[in-house]
């Protein structure tokens, strides 16, 4: 065998490279310059805004309605019965049986159609209280008026069950920033509970409001 006159070392013709470590990891190497800019964020830092609540609104009333022409005075001195009274008729009326038909009548210069039906609230003296029929309305209130004059000294409660015209239904106190204040409204709960048909007759000035002879029946 022939001796070994030359042997070249392989690593020494490699050119050594320099390391690059392109992460946010924590190393004993010293990054590279693109490295150090991979890390440089590209905008500026934001100022802190303050944690700034949105003002918080009432919700607002379903329905509102605006008949400057009817109050409490004129719905006691000008409609048939004794506006929010007590009387004999009345309580023989309430342990009578559920009427079919109930008559109305159209007051004041538009006709507005109002049906006096007596309101009972569990514990609590039952009352004429006169209700301006209002359709469009989806929920039914009783004034503040009628409010006291039935539940008295008692906290009037946002939502109560109560009897009216002797078909029990809900109903809701006005609320204070309504325009209809003094009002009483049957609304569209009332009549689609109780399948109420109402005709008025604006010739004869008269309202009429049938209901169903039972729960139960689906007829007239």
């Amino acid at each position: 065998m022939f001796p070994v006159i030359f042997k070249p070392k392989l690593s020494s013709l490699l050119k050594r490279q320099q390391r690059c470590f392109a992460t946010t990891r924590p190393s004993c190497y010293r990054p590279c310059a693109h490295a150090r800019v991979m890390h440089t964020p590209l905008n500026p830092p934001f100022p802190e805004l303050p944690d700034l609540a949105p003002p918080v609104t009432p919700p607002a009333p379903p329905f509102d309605l605006q008949i400057p022409e009817i109050d409490y005075k004129i719905l006691g001195d000008h409609i048939g019965y004794t506006y929010l009274s007590r009387r004999e008729p009345l309580i023989h009326e309430v342990g009578q049986d559920v009427p079919h038909q109930i008559n109305g009548m159209l007051f004041g210069h538009e006709d507005l159609p109002f049906f006096a039906l007596p309101v009972v609230v569990h514990a609590c003296e039952p009352r004429f209280v006169h209700f301006l029929f209002t359709p469009v309305s989806p929920l039914s209130y009783l004034s503040a008026e009628a409010c006291e004059a039935i539940f008295g000294e008692d906290v009037v409660p946002p939502l109560f069950r109560a009897s009216i015209g002797l078909r029990m239904a809900d109903l809701r106190p006005v609320p204070g920033d309504a325009k209809f204040q003094g009002i009483n409204v049957l609304g569209a709960n009332f009549c689609l509970l109780h399948g109420a048909v109402v005709t008025l007759d604006y010739d004869k000035k008269e309202a009429k409001m049938r209901f169903r002879v039972s729960p139960d029946a689906k007829g007239p």
